[in-house]
């Protein structure tokens, strides 16, 4: 079987609390930021197993945060949001973990991810029928690692992105590979001179 359709939709506005290296007296800060994002349901069948995301429109505040420490270049990130699904009611929080290697343009990044949900239906198995019994809300919890790679153009800052993941352990979750791209544009509010 198969499904085909688009994929839930996710988009968001990041706003920048503090930068790293905005006061050289406070070495210990990060640079940290807060997203508010949103997902719109995509258009492939809801109960298809294992589909591609939940089919729901959803709202999710996200925290950022990055720190140079060691050789020049290097750091560590974190990511850190919650989702919640309006339409599938299956809240999600997710986690993740990792370091990055910058060098001129070019980032390297990998690290461990954790998806969990607040609520949610288990995936069933009738052995008499040999049915499997997907629910239209999920509840998926899994590990991942993932790795990727980014290239900041110098002039508009403007920044492609490269994403893999791949699920290693978890509870009513495949172990997919996923591989994705992005693309960042900054906006500034105020004028830099």
């Amino acid at each position: 079987r198969s499904t085909t359709g688009l994929m839930d939709v996710a988009f968001g506005v990041r706003y920048q609390l503090c930068r790293e290296d905005a006061e050289p007296a406070a070495s210990w800060k990060p640079d940290l930021a807060f997203r508010a994002g949103a997902v719109l349901p995509g258009s492939f069948d809801e109960t298809f197993p294992f589909a591609p995301g939940v089919a729901s429109a959803a709202i999710e505040p996200e925290l950022l945060a990055r720190k140079h420490f060691g050789w020049d270049g290097l750091g560590a990130y974190f990511d850190g949001l919650f989702r919640w699904n309006k339409t599938s009611a299956n809240d999600q929080y997710i986690v993740a973990l990792g370091l990055f290697q910058q060098i001129k343009g070019w980032e390297l990044h990998a690290g461990w991810r954790h998806l969990g949900s607040i609520s949610g239906d288990s995936i069933a198995f009738d052995p008499a029928t040999r049915v499997i019994d997907y629910p239209r809300a999920v509840r998926e919890n899994s590990d991942a690692v993932e790795a990727g790679f980014s290239y900041t153009f110098p002039r508009r800052h403007v920044r492609l992105e490269f994403y893999s993941r791949t699920v290693f352990d978890g509870s009513n979750t495949d172990k997919k590979f996923w591989v994705g791209g992005g693309v960042t544009v900054p906006l500034s509010l105020v004028k830099s001179h």
